[in-house]
C-alpha cells in the first residue's frame, strides 16, 4: 500500500479500478448490462497484454483488502463470490477477444 501512495499513476489507476468495480456492483441487479460491460472490459486489457491470471491476483489482493479494512465481521465468502462473477466476466472477454484476434493472424 505505501507504493500506491508514492506512486501518482498507479494510484489513479487504483481508483479507477475500484470505481469500475462499483460501477459493476451497481449492475449486479441488470445482469445482460453487467456481462456486457465486463465481456468489454476484458476486451479493452487484451490490447495492454494482460492475462486472466492478472485478474485472479487481483481478485485475490481485493480480498485481502477488504477483510483488513472491514475487520472480522466481513462476510469474505459472499465478497468472494460476487468478485468471482466479475473477475470470471472480464477473464471471458479477454479470452473472446483473444480468439477473435486469433481469427485474423
Amino acid at each position: 500500500m505505501s507504493r500506491l501512495a508514492q506512486t501518482p499513476r498507479l494510484k489513479a489507476h487504483g481508483t479507477i479500478v475500484l470505481k469500475k468495480l462499483g460501477q459493476f456492483l451497481i449492475l449486479l441487479d441488470n445482469p445482460p448490462k453487467l456481462i456486457a460491460e465486463l465481456l468489454r472490459q476484458g476486451a479493452n486489457h487484451r490490447s495492454r497484454g494482460l492475462a486472466p491470471e492478472n485478474f485472479q491476483a487481483l481478485q485475490h489482493d481485493l480480498n485481502e483488502l477488504f477483510v483488513k479494512i472491514c475487520g472480522p465481521e466481513f462476510d469474505i465468502e459472499a465478497w468472494d463470490a460476487v468478485l468471482t462473477l466479475v473477475m470470471t466476466g472480464i477473464e471471458e472477454g479477454l479470452r473472446q477477444a483473444k480468439d477473435k484476434d486469433a481469427k485474423y493472424l
